[in-house]
């Protein structure tokens, strides 16, 4: 263990370039490394949170999933719940990086990580076990896990105990920050941490005995293309890394990562296949912003799943996901949008989109949200409230899918969720022309083609639809639509593909 006063540590830590950025928390031990972080200044650089979930139940609900609120602590001194600790507290450090830049850009710039220590240390009733404490630092590209085994016949105090895990920690956090060399470290000196060179009341350091032993881990990074297609993870945002040009590159190279974001209320939410990204996804995003202030955190959504297609495969993710990277591919120099990021994930429908991304904003093409509120996409769905059961009854079958959808609707509203709905080419032949696009006389518009393309809006396609007429008010005005005067791109990823066949 390190022999350089922790205030030294910690200070080139806060002033480090790239930044540093960390949450921590720590259960039954640790606690004078709290205190060292925050005696030294410049802690608001790097330090995001602190915290101490005691009790098990208030461990259990810090670790609990954001999305499926599920997580069962086997034991709250154990390895598996130092990682999962670690993996919170890096989740935590992303969100209020977020929260307060505004910007994806920082989250790919920075050394985002989290730390944890969980012990069980000497206490007023003899512990059967071990004494023992396992500190973990998770990151985009990985981790360490370390577990030290203190021996009980030195009788040492409680505060001596706990002087040894904040020890440990401050070496992980060293280790992590490049402050001293990765290397796993076989047993602890006689003496580790020294007073503060004249910042704060010293402290004298622990006689410390070579039997503690640490054990060392290395954690691999997590193939996020398999977790999020196995439901492991819920969700992973990527951020284009600007240190990394190479196309060809692994993808956590390219990218930096992170599972189960909570992204800010707010967020421009753009689904797609994207198959390809084209020109015309960042000029409907630009429109959106442009409407909306310029002001927004986007990011595009790439499901790996989709109601009318088949799964993507796992080469094809990646091929898709690679094309947003801003210093890769071309379409992005060409335009001004730079904040943004991609975000790759299993749910093929709005629901599940919506449990995601509470109180954000979908933005959408007009043929998606024709599929919305057309009736088919409701058939199979069950009702989910007994008061529903009289309206079925009493309608029969064909009020099914009308109130699947209304349910489906109210839902993603209550999660604070709504739609913004660009236009896009369509074909005639798919749809009878609204009034005001036909040609005087009642006539359809003249073509030499049965599949002549016309510029569809969210107006036209409520024009043909009896949905105002069947669902609440509240529930039609969670979709908002542009104009074509404020957006018109006559490209889709459909015409590329048959161009390049």
């Amino acid at each position: 263990m390190s022999s350089v006063p922790y205030s030294r540590i910690l200070r080139e830590i806060y002033t480090q370039n790239p930044r540093n950025i960390f949450a921590l928390q720590v259960t039954g031990g640790g606690v004078q490394f709290i205190n060292w972080l925050f005696t030294v200044t410049g802690a608001s650089n790097s330090v995001m949170s602190a915290v101490i979930p005691y009790s098990r139940s208030s461990l259990q609900n810090a670790l609990r999933d954001p999305h499926t609120h599920q997580f069962t602590i086997k034991s709250s001194c154990c390895v598996e719940t130092a990682i999962q600790m670690a993996k919170v507290s890096q989740r935590m450090a992303a969100e209020n990086c977020l929260q307060e830049d505004q910007d994806f850009r920082r989250l790919s710039e920075s050394n985002i990580f989290g730390i944890s220590c969980t012990a069980a240390l000497v206490s007023s009733t003899p512990k059967k076990g071990a004494h023992r404490c396992h500190v973990a630092v998770v990151s985009q590209s990985g981790g360490m896990v370390y577990s030290l085994q203190l021996d009980k016949e030195l009788r040492r105090s409680r505060e001596q105990e706990d002087l040894v895990c904040s020890t440990l920690l401050l070496d992980a956090l060293a280790m992590q920050c490049n402050f001293l060399t990765k290397k796993s470290p076989h047993s602890i000196p006689s003496k580790s941490v020294e007073a503060s060179e004249g910042e704060g009341d010293s402290f004298e350091a622990a006689e410390l005995a070579s039997i503690d032993v640490i054990e060392a881990t290395e954690l691999s990074p997590v193939d996020i293309i398999d977790a999020v297609c196995s439901g492991t993870v819920s969700s992973a945002v990527l951020v284009a890394r600007t240190d990394c040009q190479d196309p060809a590159a692994p993808l956590t190279e390219q990218f930096a990562v992170f599972q189960d974001l909570v992204v800010p209320r707010g967020t421009l939410i753009y689904p797609g296949s994207f198959n390809p990204l084209h020109e015309g996804h960042v000029a409907l995003v630009e429109a959106a912003l442009s409407q909306a202030g310029g002001h927004q955190l986007v990011l595009f959504e790439l499901a790996v799943a989709n109601v009318d297609k088949p799964p993507l495969p796992r080469d094809e993710i990646l091929r898709r996901l690679r094309q947003f990277h801003a210093g890769t591919n071309p379409i992005f120099r060409n335009r001004k949008l730079a904040n943004f990021a991609v975000v790759l994930t299993a749910e093929s429908l709005f629901v599940g989109k919506a449990a995601l991304f509470e109180g954000c904003t979908f933005l959408v093409g007009a043929d998606t949200f024709s599929r919305l509120i057309d009736r088919k996409y409701y058939l199979s769905q069950p009702i989910q409230k007994e008061s529903d059961r009289s309206a079925e009854d009493s309608g029969g079958g064909q009020l099914q899918p009308v109130v699947n959808m209304i349910i489906a609707l109210s839902t993603i509203k209550e999660r604070g969720c709504r739609f913004l709905v660009g236009g896009r080419l369509a074909t005639c032949h798919q749809h009878k022309i609204p009034q005001d696009r036909q040609v005087p006389g009642g006539g359809q518009p003249q073509s030499n083609s049965s599949s002549e393309a016309v510029f569809d809006t969210m107006e036209d396609v409520l024009a043909r639809s009896d949905v105002r007429a069947l669902l609440p008010a509240d529930i039609v005005n969670i979709f908002a639509g542009l104009k074509e005067s404020e957006f018109r791109v006559d490209i889709s990823s459909t015409a590329i593909r048959q161009q390049a066949m």
